[in-house]
């Protein structure tokens, strides 16, 4: 597997689990496919923190 490649399963990977979530968007109205990998790995960190905290 190409780095190339793995680099854009992480972000399809990433985008997914957001969608899961409830999110299409970025707080700043930008669709997740706009953000870059590390955008999209602190946006996922967040709502996973944002998870712990409801309970």
């Amino acid at each position: 597997m190409t780095s190339e490649k793995a680099f854009e399963q992480k972000k399809d990977l990433l985008m997914n689990q957001i969608i899961e979530s409830g999110y299409f968007k970025a707080e700043d109205g930008r669709h997740l496919y706009e953000l870059n990998l590390s955008e999209l790995e602190q946006t996922h960190h967040d709502l996973q923190n944002q998870k712990i905290r409801e309970v």
